[in-house]
Parts: C-alpha cells; structure tokens; sequence
C-alpha cells in the first residue's frame, strides 16, 4: 500500500486522538467514501489503536458489515440498489458496557468508540443508485436576498444622499416612492441606519420587490404547504413631504396607523398590464420611532388554483411551478415614511 499523505495521517490521528474538529471530521468522511486505499489504511490505524487499547483496558469489539442487493423494476428502466450498513458493539457480549469506577482509562475507550461510530456511520451508512434508478433527494439550498442591506449602491460622493436606483429590489415593476438613502445625511444625522450607510425609504404605498433565488441560483418555485419567513429592521419616519392625496389601499387590510405588508406573488405579466397572482400575504405593525424588528411568515395553501390578485385577468391560474416574488408593500401613509434595512428570508417548510 502506498504511503498515506500528510493530511490524511493528520486527520486519522485526530480522530484516534479525539480532537478532530467537526469540518476535518466532514473532510475525512468524504476522503473514506471515495478513497478505497485511505479507507485501508484507516482501518488498520483503527485496528492498531483497538488491540494497544486492547492491552491496556480488555474489551470485546465486535463488528458487522452487510451489504444488501436488490434488483428492482422501476419506471424508466431497472436499477440496482446497493445498501451497506454498518454497526459497532463494545464490552461483553449480551449487554451493556459499563465503566467500571475502578479503570478510569476506560473511559477514553468509550469516547474513542464513540467517535470510530460516528465516521463508520458518516463514511459507510450510503445508498448508492446505479443505472436508471432515481438518485436520492437533496436538500434544497437555502433561500437568500440580494442586496438585503441596501448597500450595493454607494452615495458616498454624491451630492444627492438619495437615489432611485433600488439594486436587485425592482424586479418586474418600478415604484417612484421608493429610493435608497444614506440615512444619515439624509436627516443630517436625526436617524441612523441599523448596520451600514444605507437604507431604503418608502412612502405612500411604495413598495420593493425581488425574484427569489437560492445560494445556488434557481428560482423559488410554488408548491403546496411552502412556507417563508421574511424579517429584517423598520423604522417609521416622519414624511416632510406628505401627499394626502394618494388612495388608501391597505386601510381595509391594516387599521393600524403604521403597517408593513409581504407578500409572495406570481407575476404574469407587466405589459400592456400589470398581471400578478398573489399565493401568501401578511401584515406586520409597526410604531413610531426607533429601529423595530419585524418577522411575517408566508404560507401557501394546499389549493395554488388562484385568481388573479393584480390586473385584469379573469382566469384562475395554477401556481403551482411558478417563479414566486417578494413584496414589501409600505402601509406608512399619511404624512409618514418607512425604513427598512437589513432584510432577510428563510424557507421553514
């Protein structure tokens, strides 16, 4: 057998040692997996160490590896699938193994087992398919916002400390009541922002909106039962420029004074008409004053055949597949404005 690498003799002597750390533990697991000739010589270092612990403490080990073969007619065409299990016992056959008060190096013996256990279960608990057999399912990566802190747009040097340009939050439709501000300077000092330089600033019923994305960038799709969680920081501000005249959309939804509304929605189209099917909504209030935090979460219902919610189609759509977008609608009216920064979103089921 070759001679094993550095990092490899490094990684097994953590682990005889137990002082592997949790991401070296992830390293050496995948090296097992992969590597038939490091799996050969992890075993015999697993042996040596057994039988010196062996010498100094006496201990029945005992271990079992089955594989299990089964040919199976699946739609698409056959597939064999392969599982291998793999179990560990330690101590006297027909029971428990217990520490006697009296051998205290027994109780490294326990911990070095315990951590042999956990990489045979890492490098050896595996389904593999082979041919046309479907591929076990993977955990969807997680959910994120672009720009959710608003700082993508620099203001630094301009002379105006605000700026329509919205980065990643004017998806589809642009609002005119809705620019980032470097806060600050902005209300020459008055209110600072959360984290940063730079907030975004709504007033009478603007409103941001994103296409969700994963860390991998896919799309956020509808499914039935999909629930998010939006949160991040608000602020409601006094509006030195109020416009009265603007209608009240939101005041059979919120009677509370200050209010910020999400939404998750499928847009169908933008022009000649605005079309858009809305599949989860909630309000969240707010008060006046300082930094708030605010957490809404959104659920799907199990029916996605939906009217539509914007516009002026008459069809119901099935959302279920479709390109799901965020809204953050601003209910802060009246002689007010709200502030958000800091922005995230979670998927929680």
């Amino acid at each position: 057998m070759a001679e094993p690498d550095s990092e490899l003799k490094a990684w097994v002597e953590a682990l005889l040692d137990q002082r592997i750390d949790p991401d070296d533990a992830r390293r050496l697991s995948d090296r097992l997996r992969d590597d038939a000739a490091a799996r050969k010589y992890c075993a015999g270092m697993l042996r040596f160490d057994a039988a010196m612990q062996d010498e100094l403490c006496p201990q029945e080990i005992e271990w079992t590896d089955t594989r299990k073969v089964t040919l199976t007619q699946r739609e698409g065409g056959p597939g064999l699938e392969v599982q291998r299990n793999q179990s560990v016992r330690f101590g006297p056959g027909g029971g428990d193994w217990v520490v006697p008060a009296s051998a205290p190096q027994q109780v490294r013996w326990l911990r070095w087992a315990v951590g042999l256990l956990g990489v045979a279960l890492l490098a050896c608990g595996l389904i593999v398919w082979i041919g046309d057999g479907p591929a076990p399912a993977a955990q969807a990566p997680a959910l994120l916002l672009l720009n959710p802190d608003f700082e993508a747009t620099d203001l630094t040097f301009l002379p105006e400390p605000t700026n329509r340009a919205l980065v990643d939050w004017q998806d589809y439709f642009v609002t005119e009541n809705a620019e980032v501000a470097e806060i600050s300077r902005s209300t020459q000092g008055a209110v600072l922002p959360k984290s940063g330089r730079n907030v975004a600033r709504l007033s009478n019923y603007a409103y941001l909106t994103q296409r969700l994305r994963r860390a991998d960038s896919s799309r956020l799709l509808a499914r039935p039962g999909l629930t998010v969680a939006v949160s991040g920081w608000a602020y409601v501000l006094d509006d030195p420029t109020p416009n009265d005249s603007v209608p009240d959309p939101g005041a059979s939804e919120s009677p509370e004074p200050f209010a910020l509304r999400a939404a998750l929605r499928f847009v169908a189209g933008g022009s000649p008409g605005m079309v858009q099917y809305e599949a989860a909504g909630a309000v969240t209030s707010l008060v006046k004053g300082d930094w708030q935090p605010f957490r809404i979460e959104l659920s799907l219902p199990n029916n996605l055949t939906l009217p539509a919610s914007h516009g002026v189609a008459q069809t119901k759509l099935d959302l279920t597949g479709k390109e799901l977008t965020l809204s953050l609608d601003s209910l802060c009216v009246h002689g007010y404005q709200l502030l958000l920064d800091d922005l995230a979103i979670e998927e929680i089921r």
